[in-house]
């Protein structure tokens, strides 16, 4: 089986590594045990199998591990689901949670559910965008709050079949058909100028310029 490993979903982009040193840096609401995130999001890809999320320990007293987990809401289960430490300084650190592929996801809504086991008295806080709508179908919530912003993440996907990635690769402002049928075009003209060129050439060859004798 051929598989392919890349950077799926909106968190791809809007996840990227851009936490530089506190500059222009947006914090979601305390996270704590009777306060769960919850952020909705548009899966376009199959095979999600890693996240990735920005944190730091609350003001006072920084929870000691976050409860991770991946939900699908029309059903309200959870595909996958993890408690990892948080071990993050005051200006935070990636938490990267990685699980076996999820397959069955490619177009549906998503949800990520992050919270502090219960029993921990202490909270965390999460880099969000500075502004909402950064994913498809996004919604930030801090306990029964909607956010002003979007949780900033990033995640992977492993693919067994290398169009998939080729197609979301070109669609992600694109529907995947339309991003296809842009792929087919430009190769066909890039084969079409391979031919015109081979053509040339082949004629270069058969006809030679005669050289001029002399007079």
């Amino acid at each position: 089986m051929l598989a392919t490993h890349a950077y799926a979903l909106w968190g791809a982009s809007f996840g990227a590594p851009s936490h530089m040193a506190g500059r222009h840096t947006a914090w979601s609401a305390p996270v704590t045990s009777t306060t769960p995130l919850v952020q909705t999001f548009w899966s376009e890809v199959d095979g999600l199998d890693s996240a990735s999320f920005y944190a730091r320990p609350a003001a006072g007293l920084g929870a000691r591990s976050v409860a991770l987990a991946l939900v699908d809401p029309a059903t309200g289960g959870r595909l996958v689901e993890a408690t990892v430490p948080l071990d993050a300084p005051p200006e935070g650190r990636w938490i990267d949670w990685t699980f076996p592929p999820v397959d069955g996801n490619r177009q549906r809504p998503l949800v990520f559910e992050i919270g502090v086991p219960p029993g921990d008295p202490g909270g965390v806080q999460f880099e969000v965008t500075p502004d909402p709508g950064a994913y498809i179908a996004g919604r930030l919530y801090v306990g029964p709050r909607e956010q002003w912003a979007d949780l900033r993440f990033r995640t992977t996907a492993v693919r067994s079949n290398p169009w998939a990635g080729l197609t979301h690769g070109l669609g992600r402002d694109w529907p995947s058909g339309h991003a296809l049928l842009a792929f087919v075009a430009t190769l066909a003209v890039v084969l079409a100028s391979l031919l015109v060129f081979l053509c040339g050439l082949t004629e270069a060859v058969r006809w030679p310029t005669q050289p001029k004798l002399p007079l």
